[in-house]
């Protein structure tokens, strides 16, 4: 089986890899990123190909005859980052439809994955979970064009026009050992690990948190099954404040929150996200099996 992995340096990228190359299946890999590790370059089941958006074009030809290709390149998730809007859009939104329309021209026969966020439902003060049509079709306002990008992208997959089977999947936030150090939970561990002033939001907001690895075995399972295509929200059962995630850290860490400022967040507008993820564990089988603790401690 042919696997096509663009954006194969991302932190979803690199923990797919990982998990199907140690799988033991007969598996050959094409990476496309902005480097590889040197152990791997020999591999005679790897391939790697340089690919730096807007500068490297993708080859539709070489990618029509892969069994599947995950799509995990993005740009403008991290706000610390300065990035043009076209950049943004254009990795985000068209080099994904760019690649589908490219991939029917060239009578594709396997399966493209990609991915939205639960960013896109915008400002929200509702406690609902949204379904896969209310993520898509939400309207609230956006705090970024990384959560805007996204949406456009949900909205194009949704009007059926594409004929390959095509898997979107919507993430929660996703978290794990090697995520950038900036995000919330390495932060707070590595700050606590460093003695380091510590800054935090209110954390009034509602998110859900879903552990990498949990993802990683949908995507797997994706290898195995004939399931027709589609949107699918992915997410745990059920939400925690920020406040709660924090004090969870503290507690894991054995910390006494002394050195702590509470400061503001571009998102705190957005007071409840929750994916309703009823449809892909049904369709999938699938359900997370990492609890907040478990995943915590995979950082230490």
């Amino acid at each position: 089986m042919k696997i096509a992995i663009i954006g194969s340096n991302s932190f979803l990228g690199k923990h797919l890899f990982s998990r199907l190359f140690k799988s033991k299946r007969d598996l050959s890999f094409y990476l496309f990123g902005s480097r590889i590790e040197s152990n791997l370059i020999e591999n005679e089941c790897i391939s790697f190909k340089e690919y730096i958006f807007p500068t490297t074009k993708l080859n539709y030809e070489l990618l029509a005859t892969f069994d599947i290709i995950y799509f995990c390149s993005a740009v403008g998730v991290q706000s610390n980052l300065i990035v043009t809007e076209e950049s943004i859009y254009g990795l985000n939104t068209f080099e994904p439809i760019r690649l589908a329309i490219e991939l029917e021209k060239n009578n594709f026969k396997g399966q493209l994955v990609t991915f939205g966020s639960y960013f896109e439902i915008g400002s929200n003060t509702t406690n609902k979970y949204f379904s896969e049509n209310e993520v898509v079709y939400a309207h609230g306002d956006v705090p970024n064009h990384y959560c805007n990008s996204k949406r456009m992208l949900s909205r194009y997959i949704i009007g059926n026009l594409h004929k390959i089977n095509w898997f979107h999947f919507i993430l929660p936030t996703i978290y794990g050992p090697n995520e950038n150090p900036m995000r919330l939970i390495p932060y707070l561990i590595n700050s606590i690990v460093n003695k380091e002033p510590i800054n935090i939001t209110s954390g009034t907001q509602l998110r859900q948190y879903i552990q990498i690895d949990d993802i990683v075995d949908l995507l797997v399972e994706l290898l195995e099954n004939n399931i027709k295509g589609g949107i699918f929200n992915i997410g745990p059962n059920s939400v925690i404040s920020i406040k709660e995630l924090i004090e969870t850290i503290f507690n894991v860490m054995n910390y006494d929150a002394m050195n702590v400022s509470i400061i503001n967040k571009v998102d705190e507008n957005m007071k409840y996200l929750a994916l309703d993820s009823s449809k892909a564990k049904e369709i999938f089988n699938w359900q997370p099996k990492i609890d907040l603790i478990q995943g915590i401690k995979t950082y230490l």
